[in-house]
């Protein structure tokens, strides 16, 4: 009779030994052992169990939020992506309206300048008219 219990201990806690070393190496494929009994040993399997279920739904949700991340990622580097493009465009339309500005003010300038030569012909016409 102590054979058979020594033996069938020892049976379970290689059983959760072995479980235990492949979820320590990330295997969490194994079917739940099965919890022979409510001592000591049926608790602990029972424990192993749980561990593994929670490590795998873990493992999911951080999947899952993974995932997410990488789709929320990847909307912002669209978004930059178009945010760029539009600087880009604004900034030419900016470098556009300042080479107009330029020019209209040299324009301004030139006729600035011919309309004071305008003035003074006018005013030497005017001078030359009244000398006769």
């Amino acid at each position: 009779m102590v054979f058979f219990i020594t033996r069938q201990i020892k049976t379970n806690m290689n059983a959760l030994s072995h479980r235990a070393a492949l979820i320590a190496n990330g295997d969490l494929s194994q079917p739940a052992l099965k919890v022979r009994s409510k001592d000591e040993i049926g608790q602990l399997t029972h424990s192993v169990n749980m561990m593994a279920e929670q490590l795998k739904l873990l493992i999911a949700e951080v999947n899952g939020t993974a995932a997410e991340l990488d789709q929320n990622s990847q909307f912002v580097v669209s978004k930059n992506s178009h945010i760029g493009s539009a600087l880009d465009e604004q900034r030419l339309k900016v470098d556009s309206a300042a080479t107009a500005i330029e020019q209209m003010s040299a324009v301004a300038h030139e006729i600035a300048g011919n309309t004071s030569q305008a003035a003074e012909h006018a005013q030497e016409c005017a001078v030359l008219a009244s000398q006769g």
